[in-house]
């Protein structure tokens, strides 16, 4: 399955939405493997975000869930509690990474940073809404 088309398509449509509220982000995909598929950064955007967004991506990707689910469940007793301390520096569980699925099945996970972390997240499951939209028309439209 090609997944450098979506992604690319996915990191568009993201920056567009982080253009509407102003701010300068770095996207990234990274696959079920763990490889990196694409980066993508906004000029401008903040250094750390290149490794924050990949971290959330990958974290995303791994576990095939919200890094901000994660992040809820990270308190003292919680099942993430560990998971930064056992996982090294590859995991990062603030909000703003999300699965990314094409034709419904999880190909990826999605990382965006830059922004606050509810700006990151607002922004991830914005561009994730839309390339599911655009996906659902295009198969409609191919019914016709």
């Amino acid at each position: 399955m090609d997944i450098l088309t979506p992604s690319i398509r996915l990191a568009a449509l993201a920056e567009a939405e982080s253009r509407k509220i102003g701010a300068k982000m770095t996207f990234c995909v990274i696959d079920l493997h763990g490889n990196l598929v694409l980066k993508h950064r906004m000029t401008g955007s903040i250094l750390i975000g290149l490794e924050m967004a990949e971290r959330k991506a990958y974290a995303s990707a791994a576990l095939q869930m919200k890094t901000a689910d994660m992040s809820a469940k990270s308190a003292e007793g919680e099942p993430f509690h560990i998971l930064m301390v056992a996982a090294g520096d590859k995991y990062w569980i603030d909000g703003g990474g999300v699965p990314f699925r094409v034709d419904g099945e999880i190909i990826a996970g999605f990382g965006v940073s830059g922004g606050t972390v509810a700006e990151d997240v607002a922004v991830a499951e914005a561009a994730i809404n839309a390339y599911e939209a655009e996906e659902t028309s295009g198969r409609q439209g191919a019914k016709s």
